[in-house]
């Protein structure tokens, strides 16, 4: 990655999507589709939430509470989880998506949530090139599997 935290427990950020695709394949798992990230973040349903903690973009204001010139604990902000249990999908790191809704550019992937100081809703996507550091310095990703044991 290009940015190593220093600090325990925080996510590995400035991760390209070549590293992240070769990370969860050497796991034997792959990066979520995008329709899979935005049902862990948003729940189920027809009419899913905006945020991971519901439709208020504060949460009655833990949301501004976030850590604004950094990334933060995994799992720390106990507000900051969806209806299934996943933790951090906004205000730490960006995320790369595997298999997008569509591209309109060859080559742009998709990043989503949001990173520390830009904490948006989950329906927001970033389509940016893979290489792009500027943007990479900030993206993270999370592990998907077919199968769970």
């Amino acid at each position: 990655p290009i940015v190593w935290p220093g600090e325990p427990n925080h996510p590995v950020r400035g991760v390209t999507w070549d590293q992240a695709v070769a990370y969860c394949g050497w796991l034997n798992k792959r990066l979520p589709n995008e329709a899979e990230w935005e049902a862990a973040g948003r729940g189920p349903g027809p009419e899913p939430q905006l945020h991971p903690w519901g439709d208020d973009p504060t949460d009655g204001g833990n949301a501004l509470q976030l850590p604004n010139q950094n990334t933060y604990e995994v799992g720390s902000q106990s507000f900051n989880v969806s209806p299934l249990q996943v933790y951090d999908m906004v205000g730490n790191v960006w995320e790369w998506v595997g298999e997008p809704y569509a591209t309109d550019t060859p080559g742009i992937k998709i990043l989503r949530g949001g990173r520390f100081s830009n904490a948006v809703d989950l329906a927001y996507r970033l389509p940016v090139a893979p290489d792009d550091t500027n943007t990479v310095q900030y993206a993270g990703f999370r592990c998907a599997a077919n199968e769970v044991r």
